[in-house]
């Protein structure tokens, strides 16, 4: 029994229906995601793309004046947050627009408006993508405006700077007179400064040391040496010679004041 041969005719009919249904197929794709390329385009047209979000905020879908208002309004660290800054046992709580730190919400805005618009078009298209599907978090723009910074430190520092004082030792007629030394201290401004800045930076509350530089004088206290003196102008001085004999002279007599015009102080 001889075999019916197939008509090479038909098996080629069948293999050029099926590379046009391929590229029917493939056309018909690529005109469906130009369409819905469009569509999304054209509905995101000034607006942020799905996904983007500043400063834990979700902007997906807000033009910018309204993505500008809502940071404005939800991140509110500037007025909100507490700096404490300390020198020992003495406190001071400021927020941060008072050290001049604020987030700039229409730099925040331009950030996030750009995602998936800058670029190549395949750049753009995974930009777009890679928030749509994992998202893409930004960091705010911020602005720490060191000089509203400085001048706030510089008034604090008023009320902890103080210079060095020697103690003094003196006399007033037979009176002696003693005034206590003081340590200096200066508060290092220049160095607050990269402190407040990175503690406003996590935008979290947070307490600072202020960095206070002391002076000791060289007497601190003279109340030894003012009691001593106080003891020497306490009584008269009666000076006398040792084994006196007959004819020699004294004895010699000196009253507190005139001890006192005899006595010089001096630093050590």
């Amino acid at each position: 029994m001889s075999a019916i041969p197939y008509p090479v005719s038909n098996a080629k009919t069948i293999l050029l229906q099926f590379l046009r249904a391929i590229l029917v197929g493939c056309l018909l794709f690529l005109i469906g995601l130009v369409i819905s390329m469009t569509a999304f385009f054209s509905m995101y047209d000034g607006r942020i793309y799905p996904g983007v979000t500043v400063a834990g905020q979700d902007l997906s879908g807000l033009a910018p004046v309204e993505a500008a208002a809502q940071i404005t309004r939800r991140v509110d660290y500037p007025e909100r947050g507490r700096i404490l800054l300390h020198d020992g046992g003495t406190s001071w709580t400021v927020t941060p627009a008072q050290l001049g730190f604020f987030v700039d919400p229409e730099a925040s805005v331009m950030s996030a408006y750009q995602v998936g618009r800058s670029g190549s078009f395949p750049e753009k298209v995974s930009a777009i993508a890679g928030a749509w599907f994992t998202g893409t978090s930004l960091a705010p723009t911020l602005v720490f405006d060191q000089r509203v910074a400085q001048s706030y430190l510089t008034s604090l520092a008023k009320g902890i700077d103080r210079p060095v004082i020697e103690a003094h030792l003196g006399l007033e007629g037979a009176e002696v007179v003693v005034r206590s030394g003081q340590i200096g201290r200066k508060m290092n401004t220049a160095a607050v400064l990269p402190l407040l800045a990175a503690q406003l930076s996590s935008l979290r509350d947070g307490a600072i040391a202020l960095p206070v530089q002391e002076t000791p004088p060289i007497i601190l206290d003279a109340s030894d040496q003012a009691e001593l003196a106080r003891k020497m102008l306490s009584a008269p001085l009666t000076l006398t010679i040792a084994n006196p004999q007959t004819g020699d002279p004294g004895p010699w007599t000196f009253e507190p004041q005139t001890l006192a015009a005899m006595l010089a102080i001096e630093k050590g």
